[in-house]
This record gives structure tokens, sequence and C-alpha cells, in this order.
């Protein structure tokens, strides 16, 4: 019962299920939900804090720090709204192009702030390549930057359809081509 406040530099994982009758706050370090994390105040990533993990938040998250689905890489679900703050990140970890970090949104994903993008694993990003790394009942707004590896190569275009959030991956420089 209560409020969960997430406080300390250091990692908290979970990989079992909790409820939080309260708002859920991560003001430091970093929370990996890899079970169920069920919060009927809502889950608040504060800036300078992580949350990460391959499990399902039941529950609102709004993020002014960094999340990061997946634990290199894999999918996080949120079952309910995804709120993302000018001050925000959203990290994406790309082994493949077909294995990848996924944020799931049942409800409404409203964007601003920053997609970053971060090879994984050695991988190589190819132009024209896209990875489809949000899906949600409705998405809204988009982000503010887009940060991507190897940029004086790539840049990155957010393309949304019918609920699903795309990363195009394009030239720096159309000249590259």
């Amino acid at each position: 019962p209560g409020t969960f406040t997430k406080l300390g530099d250091g990692t908290l994982v979970t990989t079992s299920g909790f409820s939080v009758t309260g708002p859920a706050n991560i003001e430091e370090g970093s929370l990996y939900v890899n079970g169920t994390f069920q919060t009927d105040g809502g889950l608040t990533v504060f800036q300078d804090a992580l949350l990460g993990g391959s499990g399902l938040i039941v529950g609102d998250v709004t993020n002014a720090g960094t999340v990061a689905p997946g634990n290199s890489p894999g999918t996080l679900t949120i079952d309910g709204n995804f709120t993302q703050t000018s001050d925000g990140t959203l990290l994406i970890e790309v082994e493949s192009g077909s294995v990848f970090d996924q944020l799931i949104v049942t409800g409404t994903a409203s964007l601003g702030g920053i997609l970053e993008v971060q090879n994984f694993n050695g991988n190589t990003l190819s132009y024209g390549q896209q990875i489809p790394f949000l899906t949600a009942g409705s998405i809204s707004g988009e982000f503010d930057e887009i940060v991507m590896p190897d940029s004086d190569l790539f840049r990155g275009r957010f393309l949304t359809e019918d609920g699903t959030g795309v990363l195009l991956v394009a030239p720096a420089s159309y000249t590259l081509v």
C-alpha cells in the first residue's frame, strides 16, 4: 500500500509481480521490470533515472529520464498510456533488422524529447532499414531529436502508421548514396 520510490544510484531488478496502490517514482538509479509492476497512481521516471526490462507495467508511465526497453534487447509492455516529456529519452538498441528493443503501449503514446538509437552486439545499420520499435493504441506528437550511431553516416526519420512507430535509417546526406 502507498507509494513506491526508487532512490540511490544502484540498479533494482524485479523478476516477480508486485503492486503499488499509489504513485511510483524512479528518482535515481535504474529499475528493471522483468515481471509485472502494477501501479494505480502511475509510474514517473525522473531526469537521470532509468526504466528498463522485459516485463509488464500496468498503469500509465511518464518519462522525464530514460526508458530503455528490454535487457539488451527486448520488449517492455505498458498496459496504459506512455508520455515522454521534452526532457525524456527513449533508448532503442538494434542488434539486427529483426532483433531490436520494442516498446508496446496499449493506450496512447505521447511523444517528445529524444529517441536515441544504439547499435548492439556489433550491428551496423544500413540505408533504408526500417525498425518498427513502437506499437501503441495511438501515437501523438513526435520526437524533438533523433540521435543515431555513426551520425556522420546516418540520420533517423520517425514514421507512424496505424499505431506503429518506425525508425527509417537514412543517409546523413543524400550525397552519400
